[in-house]
């Protein structure tokens, strides 16, 4: 079995991982900080994730520039629903 050129796992939007599950775009956070918290709280809900190395680079600490966040695809759709429920939680705390 041939193999292919080895790619980073998070390279790109969607790229296989090192396990062979496929990573997908789950959105596109404004900042560095907010992509962490999506990623902590994914993480604190048993589904894996993390961040576009390239977008989250910067010299000076976070980086205040667009950084994607990064789940298998057989998460994407509970990651979603994770992220949907604390959207909603959060505009219920501003009413």
């Amino acid at each position: 079995m041939a193999e292919g050129p080895l790619q980073h796992p998070f390279a790109a939007p969607r790229s296989e991982g090192e396990d062979g599950q496929q990573w997908v775009t789950l959105r596109t956070a404004p900042n560095q900080l907010t992509a962490e918290l999506w990623r902590e709280l994914l993480l604190s809900e048993g589904i894996p994730a993390t961040l576009a190395p390239a977008d989250a680079v910067s010299f000076l600490g976070l980086s205040s520039t667009p950084c994607r966040v990064l789940v298998p695809a057989a998460s994407r759709a509970q990651a979603e629903l994770v992220l949907d429920g604390e959207d909603r939680m959060l505009q219920d705390e501003e009413r």
